[in-house]
């Protein structure tokens, strides 16, 4: 298995890299702005490099160039529930719900199968760990989007991993900049669209199929690979 999604090229040092993202940020915010109609959209403002440095010290790691690049534009949504991401409404958290959310699943470790590996060697059969950072998650449904420092022999640091259950990880996509990347390319081609939520389901928007589905890990997993 290799991660989903189209990857572009890589850019050239890190100045390249906040650049692009940048550009890619503000085209998906755009086009969420444009099918929503929401003014403001979710999202809190930029971290401050102090705040980025605390947080890496608090993690004991150096967050990837594209992550921090995203965090300096946006911290972050600032709520739950008025947008949500795929697969299965996840939310981006901020820097500050990133750590205290990380410690949380720290008291809690399980590392009896480390050494074994799933995703064709790409990753670690072990949920929870000091080095696996969530930046995004549904609470309720329990689904987390994890910075992965502990790829397996076939995976590659800092790979964006999504829990398809309570215990299987897959690599949704190689870093944070191809998961921009890849919304901004299934909104842009039409593939899915942001509409409001069915009132069963709650406020707030969520992304859906063309066909007006809405999109778990596999409906995901079909979209990208078309």
């Amino acid at each position: 298995m290799t991660p989903i999604g189209q990857k572009g090229s890589r850019a050239n040092g890190s100045g390249d890299e906040r650049l692009i993202v940048e550009r890619l940020v503000q085209k998906l915010l755009s086009i969420l702005a444009s099918q929503t109609h929401l003014n403001p959209l979710p999202f809190n403002e930029g971290c401050s490099e102090v705040q980025i440095v605390q947080a890496e010290h608090g993690l004991n790691l150096t967050l990837p160039n594209d992550y921090k690049a995203f965090l300096r534009c946006y911290n972050g949504q600032s709520d739950s529930f008025t947008l949500t991401f795929p697969p299965d409404q996840l939310v981006l958290l901020p820097l500050e719900s990133v750590v205290r959310l990380w410690n949380e699943l720290n008291q809690h470790l399980d590392d009896q199968f480390f050494d074994h590996f799933e995703a064709d060697g790409m990753v670690r059969n072990v949920l929870q760990h000091p080095r696996r950072i969530p930046i995004a998650y549904n609470e309720s449904g329990g689904a987390y989007l994890f910075l992965d420092y502990i790829p397996g022999p076939n995976g590659k640091e800092g790979q964006l991993l999504f829990n398809i259950n309570e215990v299987d990880c897959v690599v949704i996509e190689e870093n944070v900049r191809d998961l921009i990347q890849t919304y901004v390319r299934l909104l842009e081609s039409e593939k899915v669209i942001v509409r409001r939520r069915p009132s069963e389901y709650g406020e707030g928007y969520w992304f859906v199929s063309a066909r007006g589905e809405s999109i778990n890990w596999d409906t995901y997993k079909s979209l990208v690979e078309t």
